[in-house]
């Protein structure tokens, strides 16, 4: 749970984020304004993003200083960042991994490219992932959905 200016925003499971608003009702002194994601599909998200951020529960959340991110993770070691009006939370939010998408379980294997700034993971999640480690710092080419013997 994270207070914001307004009220206070709360982590579910399968990556639910439900706002809440304080209000001069002293029977109801906050009612919620929003649950997050509002529908599976998001034009702004893609699908893949959007499966693995509610495949769990979210496991911690935070908002920026200035209100318009929320950064969490969930429990298969992910980190998101939602952006978000506050003012309007009922409008289309945009997810995104933080980073980049990390293996979920496991790293099985590993080995570095001699020629190129490149490394390859294997994992017990059933993916292969090209790692790219220059200068700008680490990010994923490429994702295989394989089974891994």
């Amino acid at each position: 749970m994270r207070i914001y200016t307004k009220g206070f925003i709360v982590a579910g499971s399968k990556g639910q984020i439900l706002i809440y608003e304080k209000t001069d009702e002293p029977k109801q002194p906050y009612n919620r304004v929003a649950t997050l994601p509002a529908n599976a599909v998001s034009k702004k998200t893609s699908a893949a993003i959007m499966q693995q951020m509610t495949a769990g529960p979210i496991k911690s959340i935070d908002l920026s200083s200035t209100e318009d991110s929320v950064i969490f993770s969930t429990d298969n070691s992910q980190l998101f960042k939602m952006t978000i009006n506050l003012e309007r939370p009922t409008d289309e939010v945009e997810y995104d991994y933080l980073v980049h998408a990390f293996h979920s379980r496991p790293i099985n294997g590993m080995d570095v490219c001699i020629k190129k700034p490149f490394i390859a993971t294997c994992s017990s999640d059933r993916t292969v992932k090209v790692w790219s480690y220059r200068a700008s710092g680490s990010s994923s080419l490429s994702g295989f959905n394989l089974e891994v013997d």
